[in-house]
């Protein structure tokens, strides 16, 4: 293959593992793959070479209060969403695969694309999504309802990779996310018994797992 006035060798830009010998090119695309004839173990085949696809991966939170707010800590049982989404950063088309995994005391409610159409697969903490993303500048979102069940920290790292050869992976994890959870213990009133007009003293304890600071605490 001629590149820049120079021929290239496109054995060089495989992986050197992985049983494929390059003989001939016979044509390319405008998307930059490569089409033409080698052996595959041993055996004469023909093959598709695709370009390098740079991926890269992000994580946010979507808030079920009306302000769009909700604290953190949070309290233990309540619903909340964690968005994943992933992003094709050049112009060849890329498979992609994404892995979320989920460590700490939650329950997964649901995942899958804002639409719940391409629903996610779901095996213990992990979710692994994929998405076929076009041209440069595409992307996907998943939708990740979750629970907390127990009071403490849970968080979810993500991670995505390609059929093809990514040439930056810095780009392709991200996380982890942390939220924290409480759960109401005790409520205490004294005194118990007053009488019209006489102030009381009402006291709340709190169970985390861990320390956590800065943070308001709605009740």
């Amino acid at each position: 293959l001629y590149r820049d006035g120079q021929m290239v060798n496109l054995n060089s830009l495989i992986d050197p593992a992985s049983g494929w010998v390059l003989l001939s090119a016979t044509d390319i695309n405008d998307a930059g793959q490569i089409v033409g004839q080698g052996t595959y173990q041993g055996a004469m085949r023909a093959f598709r070479l695709l370009p390098p696809e740079d991926i890269g991966v992000y994580t946010h939170s979507v808030f079920s209060d009306f302000d769009g707010n909700l604290p953190n800590p949070m309290q233990t049982g309540r619903e909340m969403t964690w968005v994943v989404g992933v992003r094709n950063i050049t112009g060849a088309p890329a498979y992609v695969t994404v892995i979320d995994t989920i460590s700490g005391a939650v329950e997964i409610l649901s995942a899958g694309t804002w639409d719940g159409g391409s629903p996610c697969a779901v095996k213990g903490n992990t979710v692994t999504c994929t998405a076929h993303l076009f041209e440069g500048g595409n992307g996907a979102e998943f939708v990740l309802r979750v629970r907390p069940t127990a009071a403490g920290v849970f968080s979810h790292s993500v991670t995505a990779s390609s059929a093809a050869a990514d040439p930056d992976v810095s780009n392709n994890a991200a996380g982890p996310q942390e939220n924290t959870a409480v759960s109401l213990s005790a409520v205490g009133v004294s005194p118990t018994t007053i009488a019209g007009g006489k102030s009381a003293s009402l006291r709340v304890w709190l169970t985390s797992s861990a320390p956590y600071s800065g943070n308001g605490v709605r009740l």
